[in-house]
């Protein structure tokens, strides 16, 4: 199914142009969680968030602060978070994503 945030690893544009990201450190349990920064009001939200990383592997964990326009999106694998990483968030650049 496709999904409504235009390309990415939905049939579009590359991922962005960073060079190679040190290695996640994994949690207790082997997965990685990762910051968006500057989320829009409009798309800060579990369904819509959850929706999309979860084309990258299962999110174990995902937290929403509306007054700061962040998310915290918890992968059950470090490579799932790696890869997450190598695009703009819902194929917006303006949306700031690190390591958490």
């Amino acid at each position: 199914r496709s999904a409504p945030y235009g390309p990415g690893p939905f049939g579009g544009p590359t991922p962005h142009g960073r060079r190679s990201q040190p290695r996640l450190e994994a949690n207790e349990l082997g997965g990685a969680s990762l910051v968006a920064e500057r989320v829009p009001p409009s798309v800060n939200n579990m369904d819509i968030l959850n929706d999309y990383f979860l084309h990258f592997g299962p999110v174990t964990a995902m937290q929403i602060n509306h007054n700061r326009h962040e998310a915290i999106i918890t992968f059950s694998r470090v490579e799932h978070a790696e890869e997450a990483l190598k695009w703009p968030v819902l194929n917006d650049p303006t949306i700031g994503f690190r390591p958490w």
